[in-house]
């Protein structure tokens, strides 16, 4: 079998790649960025930041591996894995802080992955132009995006926003052209079983992934409950503390919603906590609350 990665890499992915390579190059050849990079390693090098991607990768791994096993996957699907891993799962793993701002957060994911706009953008990645022509475009629309998003952030740039919507408005729809035409002129190579795995991927490996990134929130917020418990708590009295820790879980077990509300509702009555039936009072007013 053939795993050779770039035989399957599309032009507008190698494009991008050789200008992700360019760009570290280039920074690390600068050294205030060549400082902040090793700082930003510095950073990802932590014990707990180690510790959480390695959790991830595994679970990963063995997701996919569960894929292979039901004939979902093979070598052919390693690259999309790859950037999936390094993109949507990267991005939904950084961004699960939000899971305690937003109660509909997961809900939100599932929703935006059955889309249909999901079948435009893989479309779009699936017909791309010479590689030459992604080298220039990609920097290119990169440019005038930033411009855009500036614009958008600055008084008195209001004509910049005007023309670079409308170039970026007149690109959309020349791309969305550019990708009805192929469809319609190939779509006999697009309707092909490896085709449509390389599209259902994505969204297999997304609501797989979910489990993990709901319990890793749920960890989260233990955690941070039972730090500032340490120091309410724990420097008077621990015994109480053990007791008061055993009991959010046993109240609370995996609902991330009611154990996102008490902690941001009782954190303060927890502070100055005395004694168990305190505690108990403070979940059973809890739990009142919730009910009416």
């Amino acid at each position: 079998m053939d795993i050779s990665l770039f035989n399957d890499f599309s032009t507008r992915e190698l494009a991008t790649i050789i200008w992700v390579v360019v760009f570290i190059i280039w920074a690390l050849f600068l050294k205030s960025t060549r400082k902040a990079i090793f700082g930003l390693l510095k950073a990802f090098l932590q014990k707990q930041i180690v510790i959480a991607f390695s959790t991830m990768f595994l679970y990963v791994a063995f997701t996919v591996y569960l894929f292979s096993q039901m004939q979902l996957w093979d070598y052919s699907l390693l690259k999309d894995t790859i950037f999936w891993f390094f993109g949507i799962g990267f991005v939904l793993f950084m961004n699960l802080n939000k899971a305690n701002e937003n109660e509909h957060y997961f809900k939100r994911i599932v929703v935006d992955n059955l889309k249909l706009s999901l079948v435009l953008i893989f479309l779009v990645n699936f017909y791309t132009f010479s590689l030459l022509t992604e080298l220039i475009l990609i920097p290119v629309l990169f440019f005038i995006v930033a411009m855009n998003s500036y614009a958008g952030m600055k008084k008195g740039y209001e004509t910049v926003k005007k023309i670079t919507n409308f170039v970026l408005g007149f690109w959309g729809i020349f791309l969305l052209a550019f990708v009805l035409v192929s469809v319609f002129g190939d779509y006999q190579n697009l309707l092909i079983v490896d085709n449509l795995r390389a599209f259902l991927l994505p969204l297999f490996l997304t609501f797989a992934f979910l489990p993990f990134l709901y319990g890793f929130a749920v960890f989260m917020t233990y955690e941070s409950l039972f730090v500032r418990l340490n120091v309410s708590v724990g420097e008077r009295d621990k015994k109480l503390l053990g007791v008061t820790k055993r009991k959010m879980f046993s109240t609370f077990g995996v609902n991330l919603r009611e154990l996102n509300r008490f902690s941001k509702e009782n954190i303060s009555k927890l502070w100055g906590l005395r004694n168990e039936s305190e505690l108990r009072e403070i979940i059973e007013r809890f739990k009142d609350e919730q009910i009416r």
